[in-house]
């Protein structure tokens, strides 16, 4: 006997408030291709571990803390060789919906001299509009750290740089004349 194909929930719209309330955690792996502009800066983008736990903040606002890890490929900036990164961000905020609420929160938090992060978000939860940021700001201004990389440009700071002992030929110099100043003046 073949059963009947199982009928599959319909995902719901999970909203914030209530994720919050319910202190609930959600661990999911985001595929490359939702994350356009990450995906625009780099080579090459693997997916994304994404953890996510929920918890009422300050001002019965809803509070997400994040842990969020990801590979990709960024390019050497001595040769635009492709150089593997592994990205991991954690991170803690407090969700606002709107620039209304968002100047307000920000405004009451400064007169309390409280350092908080606040992310504008939707009401309903996106995974991506959370974490992308943080990911394209944890991307490395230096890729490549390698000091003896054949492509790393070659630094001079004069002619003499290459030349053994003339790298500080003007001092022995000046040395030289003050020791023959001295001598004279002395006799």
């Amino acid at each position: 006997m073949i059963a009947a194909p199982m009928a599959t929930a319909k995902s719901r719209s999970l909203k914030y408030k209530d994720l919050a309330r319910s202190e609930a955690v959600i661990d999911r792996c985001l595929g490359a291709d939702l994350f356009t502009r990450l995906g625009s800066e780099t080579k090459a983008l693997g997916d994304t571990q994404v953890r996510l736990g929920f918890s009422m903040g300050k001002g019965g606002l809803p509070r997400v803390d994040a842990k969020v890890v990801s590979e990709c490929s960024l390019a050497c900036q001595w040769c635009t060789e492709s150089v593997p990164i592994e990205l991991e961000v954690e991170f803690a905020a407090l969700l606002v919906v709107g620039d209304a609420e968002m100047a307000y929160w920000s405004e009451r938090f400064k007169a309390d001299h409280a350092k908080i992060d606040l992310i504008n978000v939707g009401e309903i939860l996106n995974e991506v509009e959370l974490v992308e940021d943080e990911l394209l700001l944890s991307l490395p201004v230096q890729v490549c750290g390698d000091l003896q990389c054949a492509n790393r440009p070659q630094r001079t700071f004069g002619q003499h740089e290459d030349e053994e002992g003339r790298k500080f030929e003007a001092l022995e110099a000046l040395k030289a004349q003050f020791r023959s100043g001295s001598a004279e003046g002395r006799e």
